[in-house]
Order: C-alpha cells, then structure tokens, then sequence
C-alpha cells in the first residue's frame, strides 16, 4: 500500500501574514554564491509565526519549553474533524462523539477551511474556537496535542487565554496555522510537528507533516 506526506505548513517568507501586533520577519542574503563561493541566509523571526507550535511555557509560568518536551510529544497518529459548521461560534463537545476508537488516537485536528485564507484580512475573523466543555473532553482524551488551521484556540480578542490555559494545563502542546487539512478530512495518518531544538522556546514554527495511506 503507498504512503504519500502531505504538507501541512504555510512556507515562511518576507512578508508574510503575522498575528496582529507581531514584528515582521526578515529574511536577507549574507552571502552569495558567485561572489563568496556559497549561499547563506539570516532569519529574524519570532516564535510564533506562521505554522507553529504553543509549549505549555507560551501561557503557563510553571509550563515546560519545548525542548523539555519528550520527542514522542511530537509524533503519533492523528485524526481530522470538520468544524466548518461553527464559523464564528464555540465547538461544542458532542463534535467528538462520532469519534469510534479515541483512545487509539495522539492528536486531533480541528478543519475550519481556513487555510485558504490565509494573507487575507478574513483570516483573521469569526473563526471556530472551542468551548470550555470541548476543551474539557480533550483533557480527558489522553492525547498529546490538538492543531488548528486558524489563527489561535481562543477567539482574537481574548485576553483570559482560558482555552490556551486549559489544553496547555493539561501538557498538551497546541498547534497554530495548519493548512491542507480538507486533504486528510475525516482520515487516520500519522502526524510529525518536530519543532527546532532551540533552548526554552515557549513555541517555534514547525513543519507539520501527515504521513497517510493513499488506498
């Protein structure tokens, strides 16, 4: 049977859409080939542009940094759910009552179709978020973390971070700005969301990566 990887992440460039507030990325040439005989690059960024991960350190004053994080933490097998139906409302919890065999699962990802979005001013707008009792039945689901192809877990004018609080309390690693996921809707894969190996990083952008069977 073939597997095929599909990517899950936006590419990461000058320009790009950042959460409001975020200072730009910069992206510049240090060397070029023909005149120094190699290429290299210089990469400002902070860490959580684009496709990324949230460590439980992002909200959390007693919560682990990434690289604290065992390597399994992100790696496992995955499952995506249509939450298209609930554009600018919570989800509720009965969304995870089809769910057949969830304690085989390590992470569930939330489709909203807001990949297509992205660099848009919409994109920013009237996204899903979870409810409080949505949040509570993932804590009890045993997983390692949830994704989403929006742009944050709590709604855009929060400032409580009470979902970022529960999932994160709950050493759940939180994933931000997927896209791609109407390609796996509905379908087991394997997830990887390996992030860099930086010191305390409270989140880091990451090449998210679904490993499925093209049947």
């Amino acid at each position: 049977m073939e597997q095929i990887l599909i990517d899950l992440s936006h590419p990461i460039h000058n320009g790009m859409p950042l959460f409001p507030g975020t200072p730009a990325l910069k992206i510049r040439q240090l060397n070029d080939l023909k005149e120094d005989g190699f290429r290299e690059k210089q990469i400002v960024l902070t860490t959580h542009v684009g496709t990324h991960l949230d460590a439980p350190a992002h909200i959390l004053d007693d919560g682990k940094f990434l690289d604290r994080l065992p390597l399994w933490q992100f790696y496992g097998r995955a499952l995506t759910l249509n939450v298209q139906a609930f554009k600018g409302k919570a989800i509720p919890p009965q969304i995870f009552d089809s769910i057949v065999d969830p304690e085989s699962l390590d992470f569930i990802l939330f489709y909203a179709d807001y990949g297509k979005l992205w660099g848009s001013e919409e994109y920013w707008k009237d996204f899903p978020t979870l409810s409080p009792e949505a949040a509570e039945r993932i804590i009890k689901m045993d997983l390692k973390g949830i994704g989403f192809d929006v742009a944050t877990v709590d709604p855009m004018d929060s400032r409580e971070y009470l979902i970022h609080k529960k999932i994160l309390s709950a050493r759940l690693i939180i994933i931000e700005n997927l896209t791609n996921l109407d390609k796996i809707l509905n379908q087991r894969f394997i997830l990887s969301v390996f992030p860099l190996n930086v010191e305390d990083a409270d989140g880091f952008p990451v090449r998210a990566v679904a490993l499925v069977e093209n049947r």
